[in-house]
């Protein structure tokens, strides 16, 4: 478990294939987040918290919970707050994930929470706060794989005015993929 001190900002974690980890009560700065990459090193996307770097990990992150955070500041050139960039990582891509009681507030996101060629078990997404626009939807699952359904309960999301406009979700194969959603709050 990482546990943020009060008053500091922090850059970017690095999930790199991380098993059973807690993030909890960290400020992320948007400003100097860091390029997530897929397991054959290409760049994929600027965010705070990612699931590989230039490192080439094989794995991604499992048993992953994100709890409390909060994700502040201006990206330059776009970017997302959470990234999981798993394409190519030969040994599985980022599973099990729980990203609760996190406030999403940087300016000038692709997204809040991105991913890409990830999936398996379960995706939580909890009593989040989606305060600031992004310039594509709040949460973007593409290629994802995972038969359990997406999690989204009890968040607010002060731009978009329904869950179509703030989730976008694509199936990787047939896994059959879906949204649970209940108890979510929609802008006017």
């Amino acid at each position: 478990t990482l546990i943020g001190s009060e008053g500091a900002n922090v850059d970017c974690v690095d999930l790199n294939g991380a098993d059973n980890l807690t993030l909890k009560y960290i400020n992320f700065d948007a400003a100097t987040a860091k390029m997530c990459y897929d397991g054959k090193g290409n760049a994929k996307q600027l965010a705070n918290i990612i699931s590989g770097s230039t490192s080439k990990c094989n794995k991604g992150a499992y048993n992953l919970v994100i709890e409390g955070c909060t994700f502040t500041g201006t990206f330059a050139n776009g970017g997302a707050a959470i990234a999981f960039t798993d394409q190519n990582r030969i040994t599985g891509q980022s599973r099990n994930i729980t990203i609760k009681n996190c406030t999403f507030e940087a300016i000038n996101s692709y997204y809040h929470i991105y991913g890409h060629y990830f999936g398996g078990g379960e995706m939580n997404i909890l009593n989040n706060i989606f305060e600031t626009e992004t310039r594509g939807k709040n949460i973007y699952l593409g290629r994802y794989q995972s038969s359990v359904p997406v999690e989204v309960n009890d968040n607010t999301f002060m731009t978009a005015t329904s869950l179509e406009n703030a989730i976008y979700l694509q199936d990787h194969g047939n896994y059959g993929v879906s949204i649970n959603a209940s108890n979510n709050t929609f802008a006017n």
